[in-house]
């Protein structure tokens, strides 16, 4: 049995509750969100998709896994196509910025009357970024590692973030679950599975 196989099946009768020698364990963690500051062309200032350098995230990906792979106990290491950037903001018109070891998103709404300005299509350029990094990440892998789902935040995240924390904190509130439900139809859009 192969160590994928035998993975999945420690991993199959953890998930059924069957009796085992030994628990599931496992380590993972071998990308941080500071990193991703490094896949980038463009290190201060407003991001757009063109900053993204998707050959140095690949050459990172592959020796992250050459580094991890063996290393992860029952589990399996996973490639990320640039954890926990702001994907969604970006493709919902946010500027993106970068400075330091961070990267966020400006507000763009004024109050939450703007709210349909909150939409996403398949032709969005951070949308076809992300499509096209996943691709590469998915072509390199090659069978070898799973590529996870980026971590999107979700609508009421994207939200908030829109709207700016400091204003959502200290404002009116968001009108109940208006606001929220008005978003998660919005932001529902362009993902393919």
């Amino acid at each position: 049995m192969s160590t994928t196989q035998a993975k999945l099946e420690h991993q199959r009768a953890f998930w059924r509750r069957e009796n085992h020698d030994r628990p599931v364990v496992g380590f993972t963690g071998s990308y941080f969100s500071t990193d991703t500051i490094r896949m980038l062309k463009r290190k201060e200032g407003r991001l757009t998709p063109n900053d993204i350098d998707a050959d140095r995230f690949l050459q990172d990906c592959a020796s992250r896994f050459d580094a991890w792979h063996g290393c992860t106990g029952d589990l399996f290491w996973t490639a990320d196509v640039l954890w926990r950037f702001r994907w969604l903001a970006g493709a919902v018109g946010q500027p993106l910025r970068a400075s330091g070891d961070s990267i966020w998103a400006d507000p763009i709404l004024e109050d939450y009357s703007q709210i349909d300005r909150l939409a996403v299509s398949e032709d969005n350029e951070w949308i076809q970024a992300l499509w096209k990094l996943t691709d590469a990440v998915v072509e390199q892998a090659a069978g070898r590692y799973p590529v996870g789902a980026n971590l999107f935040a979700g609508p009421l995240t994207t939200l908030v973030d829109a709207r700016g924390a400091q204003q959502v904190a200290l404002g009116p509130s968001l009108c109940s679950g208006q606001a929220s439900t008005t978003a998660r139809a919005r932001l529902s859009g362009p993902w393919r599975s």
